[in-house]
């Protein structure tokens, strides 16, 4: 997905109450689409800007949490509510993204949601994010951290997987911003 496109998505998930705000998360986490529906308030620590997401691979992953996503937090969930169940409540993932999809402008070539978990990879490495720090972004378990390196290298790469949401969350808003000079929302 090119960066018009991904800010064309971004703009479009703003009209989609609790579905927007999920894709607006998955664009500025790259987590999986199961991961972030399924969140939990208790996963979320807001003074630590940190989410310990519960992954598909059955190993806590921490999730850096950028300035853009807590605003996406606090304004797209439906209740702010630390000791509360879910972030987020039931979504019809299905007819949500034929939502989004018909709010896309002619032109936009059709996507699934885990392409955008794609487009963040791919995204990061342009804006120069070394691959382990993507992986491990990502929360893969092969690639760098396969083998020898994935049973002796135990570092964690948390101040180098926020620096790089960091990044990408400004990348993302830059392109968040409509032609008009409407501004960013989360």
């Amino acid at each position: 997905m090119s960066d018009d496109e991904l800010g064309a998505v971004w703009r479009a998930s703003l009209t989609l109450g609790e579905y927007g705000a999920i894709v607006r998360l998955l664009i500025l986490t790259g987590q999986r689409r199961s991961e972030v529906a399924e969140m939990r308030w208790a996963e979320v620590d807001i003074e630590k800007r940190l989410w310990t997401a519960r992954a598909k691979n059955n190993r806590q992953h921490s999730v850096p949490l950028s300035d853009a996503a807590l605003s996406v937090l606090r304004g797209g969930a439906p209740s702010f509510d630390e000791l509360a169940g879910p972030v987020f409540g039931p979504i019809g993932f299905s007819q949500a993204k034929k939502h989004l999809d018909a709010l896309l402008l002619p032109g936009i070539p059709a996507f699934t949601i885990h392409d955008l978990r794609r487009t963040e990879a791919s995204g990061l490495a342009a804006l120069g994010v070394q691959l382990p720090v993507i992986e491990k972004v990502l929360n893969h378990q092969s690639g760098s951290f396969r083998g020898v390196c994935g049973v002796y290298q135990l570092h964690r790469y948390s101040a180098e997987k926020r620096a790089a949401l960091d990044l990408w969350s400004e990348h993302v808003k830059r392109l968040g911003t409509a032609p008009e000079g409407l501004p960013f929302a989360a």
